[in-house]
């Protein structure tokens, strides 16, 4: 008998027991074990595994392009981060918000006490697009309904045009106190 042969026969020998271990087991309980092949329980095992790596891998690039919007802001975010300074918010810069199924990075991250938190987008003229806005309200409703969030949208002109009426409405209207 080869070497091969005698491999063979053990690994099927090696499957029998299985088969038996397992409806030996469900019998003792009063249910039937649906035997899964060994081929089928890696795959699934390899997808649940792919599915996290691919989760893992767009939250790490997430992650690496809010530092890098960050780092490079334009001056209507520039601008308004300082009337939030100004004003003593609790604020985050280009927070991305993660989901097994989607990420988002929001421009600004507002956090209250005791109600939802706020985030604010300042929309420049690529936001004027059909595309651009049907984006915008898939984005708006992904933090809205899954995270629980208020989304507040400003033109990049109206925070060089009406800086402290933006806030005043942040205060009042939205109810985001200082020193959240």
């Amino acid at each position: 008998m080869k070497k091969s042969e005698r491999k063979k026969k053990r690994r099927e020998a090696g499957n029998k027991k299985a088969l038996a271990k397992a409806t030996k087991d469900y019998k003792n309980k009063g249910k039937k074990k649906i035997y899964i092949e060994p081929r089928e329980k890696n795959k699934i095992k390899f997808k649940k595994k792919r599915d996290d790596f691919k989760f893992k891998l767009h939250k790490k690039i997430a992650t690496k392009n809010a530092g890098r919007l960050r780092r490079n802001q334009t001056k209507h975010e520039d601008i308004f981060r300082e009337l939030l300074l100004k004003h003593h918010f609790k604020f985050n810069i280009q927070r991305a918000m993660y989901a097994k199924d989607a990420c988002y990075i929001v421009d600004f991250y507002l956090y209250r006490k005791f109600n939802r938190d706020l985030v604010v987008e300042l929309d420049g003229d690529s936001h004027n697009s059909a595309k651009a806005k049907a984006h915008d309200a898939k984005r708006t409703k992904f933090l809205e309904e899954r995270k629980k969030l208020v989304v507040i949208r400003y033109k990049n002109e109206e925070v060089i045009t009406r800086p402290e009426e933006i806030i005043e409405e942040l205060k009042i209207k939205y109810k985001c106190t200082r020193y959240a």
